[in-house]
Order: C-alpha cells, then sequence, then structure tokens
C-alpha cells in the first residue's frame, strides 16, 4: 500500500497516517523527512516499524542522520534516485549495497530536457533552488551599490544557509531580504518553518576568485564533506 502524503502535509497528519496504517517506508528530501522526524521524537518517541528512508534530491548530513536514526532507529537509509534538473533520472540506488553513494546507471536517450534558457547556475538550500542570476537581480533591485556578489552555501545548525557575499560597504540587509522573498517565496516560506537557515548577508572589500585563472567565483560550497 502506498500512502501519497506530500512534504508540504502537517508533520501532524503524516504522523498519524503513518501510525494507523504502520507504515514502513519513507520517501522524501532530506529537510522534509527530518521536520518529519523531529515531531516524530517530540509527540511518539520513535517510529520501529519504518524499515526504509529512501531520500533523493538533497545530500544527507550527519547531523540529519542522526535525528532520523532517533526517530526510526530501525531504518536503512538510502538514496534511491540520481539525476539532474537537465539530465533527469540517470542512475537508481543498489540496494544492499554497503555504500548509499553506488547507483546503478540507466541509459536514455533523453540525455539533455527541451526547455526555455535557464539561468547558467543554481544553488541548492534544502528543499528550495535558487537561481545565481535571480540572487544578483535581487541585490540589484535592492538598491546595493556593489562590485559583484558571490552566493555561499553553507552549513548552520544542521540547516542549510544561504550567504550573499557583497564586495561593498555596509547597506540595507533588509531590502536585500526583502528582494530575496520576491524572486522566491518557497525560500521565505522554508526560512519561517525552519527548514532552512535565515539569510545572511557579508559585506567584503572584494570576493573570492579562482586560484589558477583569477576568475571570480560565482558560488561557493562550504557544505563538510
Amino acid at each position: 500500500m502506498q500512502l501519497p502524503v506530500t512534504g508540504s502535509a502537517p508533520v501532524e497528519f503524516t504522523l498519524t497516517t503513518m501510525q494507523d496504517f504502520d507504515a514502513n517506508v519513507v520517501a522524501g528530501f532530506p529537510t522534509t523527512l527530518c521536520r518529519l522526524a523531529a515531531h516524530v521524537v517530540a509527540e511518539a518517541g520513535a517510529l520501529p516499524l519504518v524499515r526504509l528512508i529512501l531520500f533523493s534530491g538533497e545530500a544527507l548530513y550527519d547531523d540529519q542522520r542522526a535525528l532520523l536514526a532517533e526517530a526510526f532507529p530501525n531504518a536503512e537509509f538510502r538514496s534511491f534516485v540520481y539525476g539532474s534538473v537537465d539530465g533527469g533520472i540517470i542512475g537508481t540506488a543498489v540496494l544492499g549495497s554497503d555504500d548509499p553513494r553506488v547507483f546503478r546507471s540507466l541509459w536514455t536517450a533523453r540525455c539533455w530536457r527541451s526547455s526555455t534558457p535557464r539561468p547558467a547556475g543554481r544553488s541548492r538550500h534544502g528543499p528550495v533552488t535558487l537561481h545565481l542570476d535571480h540572487l544578483r537581480a535581487a541585490v540589484d533591485r535592492a538598491g546595493v551599490v556593489h562590485n559583484g556578489v558571490q552566493v555561499v552555501i553553507r552549513r548552520v545548525d544542521a540547516r542549510d544557509q544561504l550567504v550573499l557575499r557583497i564586495a561593498g560597504e555596509v547597506q540595507d540587509f533588509e531590502a536585500v531580504r526583502a528582494q530575496v522573498h520576491v524572486i522566491s517565496p518557497r525560500f521565505e516560506l522554508q526560512t519561517g518553518r525552519g527548514t532552512v537557515a535565515p539569510l545572511e548577508v557579508e559585506w567584503v572589500g572584494a570576493l573570492e576568485v579562482n586560484p589558477r585563472s583569477g576568475k571570480t567565483l560565482r558560488l561557493i560550497d562550504e557544505h563538510p564533506c
């Protein structure tokens, strides 16, 4: 039996449904699963019947794994799909493997999805994807005078955080935050829920560059390896 409960459903409803139907497999984004796990620990202690946690769309970090293990103590963790925005699904997990990073490749004739032109760069923060060009545009629309914008992905208090590193004097943070929320209401929603850490802005004299090419780095990932 499959219970099509989406990640946008209240965690109270999801927990009740899982208990009523003795659910033993759960699938979702790690951030969504962790929101559910925190509620499970607070309200039910644990759900020992769950034997398999399937995650995709985001990396699963050690701090998240510890929370999930507390809520679902008998569950195995598996990344069940490997893919990309442009290529779609290109691999599936090999069940029984000791390494969850091992995938079985899929051959597809449709290597690239046809679509309208897209900004050439994205950053992922929990369940939220943001376009780098849109973030720079948000800084511009906030009226900030600057010499460049760098997007930093950081891990803070077991949550992903968006950091905008702006080359320039300290200016209006609230205006920048308001414009980021305009381009991504989903980011505002997830920060309000506590799924994603609040936006941070760093005002710097110069941005980091590639040591070999000297070009400014548009995106820096500070996630732990």
